[in-house]
């Protein structure tokens, strides 16, 4: 029996009717009205030049047919849930079960190895008598092995899907805001998922229901540099009203902020590449010209310092890999200081 809910799962649909003026003839300046709900139109939609000029993601279906094809214009936007929880319970579940496989096992072996009927004594020392009893009455433990192979394989499995799940990188909190904005804009989303998961990527201005395990599995990873870059020169656009007046621009408008985006990064890549280049160069360049061994000291920590901040800063590094490509860096300097005499001098001060 169905009981209705005294607050709804996700914010109720706002059935507003809106005019919306369909070409009939392109030759003519005949029009004609047609009211429609979010949901749904009242006539089918008519082929033609004005069906061209919408986006192909205002042509799906409300729902997940909508959402999906809104995802599949950008990466970044594909945000899904890990479901960790469920998935180390899963786990839980596979180990308890082996675990009790495991203790059958072996007591059926201590109890076939001290049964002197048939060939059960043989059952540890040679895998053909083994597997030979399953057509007799003493195929308990080759049943039990079998059971285990099953369950192994799929808890081995689940365990390296959970170490694939781990490496992929979460969301950024602008393609989430996207997929928000999104989902809250009458002319796209206009909340059409009304079950249990719609409150999966949360709202705009809230936290309190968005999911805790987001992950972006299609993302391209980003260097920081890039990432920060594009955070200041392409931030998240509110709702106006053209992009509501114009929903067949809102797919070519995302088309050309990816590809600005790709614009930025690749000249990221460039500026980055040449500061690699020539930061040692010029550390190279200022220690020779220097004559003070104190000076030289003092230039070289601070290059150093340079270096580790940029490489931490502008790449996407571990720790452990800053200190060794910064002590690598230290060691080409050492070397230089050791084996130069010093441009102006003697190198000592």
């Amino acid at each position: 029996m169905l009981t209705t809910a005294t607050r709804p799962p996700c914010p109720p649909l706002q059935h507003t009717e809106t005019p919306f003026i369909l070409q009939i003839d392109g030759s003519t300046d005949e029009k004609l009205d047609v009211c429609f709900t979010p949901s749904h139109t009242s006539i089918d939609a008519l082929p033609g030049p004005t069906s061209a000029r919408r986006a192909p993601v205002d042509e799906l279906v409300a729902g997940y047919p909508r959402l999906a094809g809104f995802m599949s214009l950008a990466p970044e936007t594909v945000i899904l849930r890990r479901f960790t929880a469920l998935n180390i319970q899963n786990l839980l579940y596979l180990q308890a079960e082996l675990k009790h496989l495991e203790t059958e096992l072996r007591a059926q072996e201590k109890f076939d190895a001290q049964t002197e009927k048939g060939k059960r004594q043989m059952y540890a020392r040679d895998w053909f008598w083994l597997s030979m009893s399953e057509e007799d009455e003493d195929g308990r433990q080759w049943g039990i092995v079998k059971r285990m192979r099953g369950v192994l394989k799929e808890y081995n499995e689940a365990l390296l899907q959970q170490q694939s799940l781990a490496k992929l990188q979460t969301p950024s909190k602008s393609a989430l805001r996207t997929v928000q904005d999104w989902l809250a804009r009458p002319t796209d989303g206009n909340y059409s998922l009304i079950g249990r998961d719609c409150r999966i990527w949360g709202y705009r201005f809230t936290t309190t229901d968005q999911a805790r395990d987001l992950i972006n599995p299609l993302a391209n990873r980003e260097d920081r540099f890039s990432a920060h870059l594009l955070s200041y020169l392409l931030p998240t656009s509110k709702t106006s009203t053209a992009s509501q007046s114009l929903p067949f621009l809102r797919e070519s408008a995302l088309e050309a902020q990816l590809q600005r985006c790709s614009v930025i990064c690749r000249i990221t890549a460039i500026v980055t590449a040449v500061i690699a280049s020539l930061l040692p160069v010029v550390s190279v360049v200022i220690l020779y010209s220097l004559s003070s061994m104190k000076a030289r000291l003092g230039v070289m920590a601070g290059f150093d310092t340079l270096f580790a901040f940029l490489l931490a800063g502008c790449a996407t590094v571990r720790r452990g890999e800053v200190f060794a490509a910064t002590a690598a860096f230290a060691a080409v300097q050492v070397v230089f200081i050791g084996t130069s005499g010093g441009g102006n001098g003697n190198g000592m001060g």
